[in-house]
């Protein structure tokens, strides 16, 4: 999270929002990191270019990132199918590029009005952003938020976690497909992929109503440690009004980590509970950003439960094949179980 930190501090100091505090401790981490001390410096001096004609800043923008030369560690023959440093430098491109947004759209000089904007992640890659209210929003890997100038409003795909700036008189909407996530003030995690056939809303603190635009427009009030499952693949094959399959439960903590498992990856923790292994793999290929290719259909219905915490590929998958009892094998296109 150091490198987050970075980022969100580099980001206010270009907007000059950033406290004598938030200075010094900008310049504790870039004595710490040279990288990212190279990667402000040029942020730095784009902020000091004069206004350019239009499309002149993205070509600019794009410029300075191809002259970032992140390294990349080899992996150890049979060992490493996905060194950290790898990880960490798709991590280190999506932040910077969100942090120069982040002053693009919210710095104080007189550039050309923005009336919305999408930011997002590859897989295997993760990043945070600073909206327009203060609002704070951490995006998983292979996940997208888009917002409108003005509005306390985001269309969400994929997975996010949110600390939202109260406002009693705004409230804060996510919008989620045929769903509706209002909040007046919280912390709460959204995971909503495309292909996942529900979305989960996890209420950490505060209030929330969720809002289903199908089903007679039902609401979902949740408290604190509750969690809304909303099913997004149910047919109508009636003329009557659709309804949509819920549930609310409460998030339990997982008692190896002390974390709760909805918001463990902001923590660089993978959490599968009852699940299948595709729908494991499927979570995989987005946080490692590989291929992954199933070939033995009879590992289908296998159902596994397990944490994994600052664990590479490889001692994830060694961890599922004592459980399931595949096999895999590894080349250029990724990995293969059978």
């Amino acid at each position: 999270m150091e490198n987050e930190r970075g980022w969100y501090l580099i980001t206010r100091k270009l907007a000059g929002e950033a406290t004598p505090s938030e200075l010094e401790e900008l310049e504790a981490l870039l004595k710490q990191d040279t990288a990212m001390q190279y990667s402000a410096s040029l942020l730095e001096e784009l902020d000091s270019t004069p206004m350019l004609a239009e499309g002149e800043e993205e070509r600019m923008l794009q410029s300075r990132l191809a002259q970032l030369h992140l390294s990349e560690e080899t992996p150890a023959p049979h060992r490493r199918l996905l060194p950290f440093l790898k990880w960490a430098a798709a991590a280190a491109v999506a932040a910077l590029i969100v942090s120069a947004a982040g002053w693009h759209f919210y710095g104080k000089k007189n550039y050309k009005s923005i009336t919305a904007r999408e930011i997002s992640t590859r897989p295997g890659s993760r990043t945070n952003v600073v909206l327009e209210d203060g609002t704070r929003v951490w995006l998983n890997a292979d996940s997208r938020i888009a917002s409108v100038q003005g509005k306390r409003e985001v269309t969400l795909t994929g997975e996010a976690y949110f600390d939202v700036v109260s406002d009693a008189n705004n409230p804060f909407i996510v919008h989620v497909g045929k769903i509706d996530v209002r909040v007046l003030g919280t912390t709460l995690n959204i995971k909503a992929y495309p292909g996942q056939g529900a979305v989960e809303t996890s209420l950490i603190q505060g209030k929330l109503e969720v809002d289903l635009k199908e089903g007679n427009g039902r609401k979902i009030l949740l408290l604190p440690g509750q969690k809304a499952v909303i099913a997004t693949n149910s047919a109508n094959t009636s003329d009557q009004p659709a309804t949509v399959d819920y549930s609310v439960k409460n998030m339990a903590t997982d008692t190896s980590t002390g974390q709760l498992a909805e918001t463990g990856w902001l923590n660089n923790q993978l959490s599968f509970k009852q699940q299948s292994l595709p729908e494991i793999l499927q979570e995989l290929e987005r946080w490692y950003g590989i291929h992954i290719e199933l070939k033995n259909d009879s590992y289908n219905q296998e159902i596994i439960t397990g944490t994994f915490k600052d664990k590479d590929l490889y001692q994830v998958l060694q961890a599922l094949q004592l459980s399931a009892g595949f096999k895999f094998h590894t080349d250029s296109l990724g990995v293969h179980i059978y």
